[in-house]
């Protein structure tokens, strides 16, 4: 038997990385939520998980996992479109003490334990619309949501963050309102259509640049070009339900080409930057030839039905163009979705600079 994660049960995690210094590691016990395999034999899985020692509001993380090694008591991997190696095993007493300062109560088990941990005092939060214990809805008084624009919701902000959203000067974050959007926006029951309408509207009121018909958008571990897609050549998109996100073309070099069509979610900005990783030097990509091949695997994995029965977004191919199937019969209500106008470039690349910037571990 090797070591395998239960969805609700609790681990240790501990994430290896330069970003740490000489201390090298980071410390966490949490929860699994969910995995999902990639299929087709890869040896990728998306985990879903509760971050226990983490700020509030952004404690629902999600890490596609490139396994390296797993034995009977371990798996070790490595944490795609990072520098980061990650080993999960199994939560001990030993390890709690040593590296989680709320101390045990009397004949309290483990998982009881870190359920308090988790909910402690200074990662106080409260319910948003049934919604997993992370968000408070703001709102904002009539004369501000017109004067800036903005339309009239209750806007998903972290506990955490609700002091801070508006500074004593009365001057608005919209850069974290546009990220805590992107992050509440992934769930899988949000109303994330109706969502759709503020969070163009922030991005309008956080981007100083102009639209070029190309612009590019990188971290040090991806590069990913925005720009026009030919939606009726082949194409992997980002889907959710029957909408079209997001498209991909390969460029000469098998590097990759992105259009959106309504503003992301933090799952689709993810999936952004997990295919458009950087080249290893013999041109590979998680060991294929390049980007486009590596997201025409992705799009064939298991993970991705998965998803899309969720309600999540989930990456899909067309070979023939959208709405088209093999046999070269239309597909509704794909084949309409050809005509979409795409979101300005310079509206896409600060989405994406947004919510890797403030996606911080």
């Amino acid at each position: 038997m090797r070591f395998t994660l239960e969805r609700d049960n609790w681990y240790a995690m501990e994430i290896i990385s330069p970003e740490f210094g000489v201390d090298v590691r980071a410390y966490s016990p949490v929860q699994v939520c969910g995995v999902t395999p990639y299929g087709g034999g890869k040896r990728c899985f998306e985990l879903e998980f509760f971050h226990a020692n983490y700020p509030a509001g952004v404690q629902r993380k999600t890490y596609v996992v490139e396994t390296i090694v797993r034995e009977k008591n371990y798996l070790l991997g490595r944490i795609i479109d990072s520098e980061r190696i990650i080993l999960l095993f199994e939560l001990t007493e030993d390890w709690v003490d040593k590296h989680i300062t709320i101390p045990p109560e009397s004949g309290e088990s483990i998982a009881a334990r870190m359920e308090r941990y988790g909910s402690s005092s200074d990662r106080e939060m409260v319910e948003f619309e049934g919604q997993p214990p992370s968000f408070a809805e703001y709102h904002f008084k009539p004369h501000v949501l017109e004067l800036h624009g903005l339309p009239d919701i209750g806007y998903p902000v972290s506990t955490n963050s609700l002091d801070s959203i508006v500074s004593e000067e009365g001057k608005i974050d919209f850069r974290s309102l546009l990220f805590w959007l992107q992050e509440y926006a992934e769930l899988g029951d949000a109303d994330w259509v109706s969502l759709f309408p503020a969070m163009q509207r922030l991005t309008e009121l956080v981007t100083v640049h102009s639209a070029q018909e190309t612009m590019v958008a990188q971290g040090d571990q991806w590069w990913v070009e925005a720009g026009p897609i030919d939606l009726e050549k082949d194409i992997v998109t980002i889907q959710r339900e029957e909408s079209l996100l997001a498209a991909f073309q390969p460029r000469e070099d098998g590097t990759l080409r992105v259009a959106a069509y309504y503003p992301l979610d933090a799952k689709s900005i993810r999936y952004i930057t997990g295919l458009s990783q950087r080249p290893a030097p013999d041109g590979s990509v998680a060991m294929r030839p390049s980007n486009w091949e590596y997201a025409l695997d992705c799009s064939a994995g298991m993970g991705n039905v998965y998803a899309s029965d969720n309600g999540v977004p989930y990456l899909s191919r067309w070979e023939f163009g959208l709405g088209v199937s093999s046999d070269g019969s239309d597909v509704e209500p794909w084949i309409d979705q050809r005509g979409l106008e795409a979101i300005g470039t310079n509206h896409l690349v600060k989405q994406i600079a947004i919510n890797v910037l403030l996606s911080t571990f």
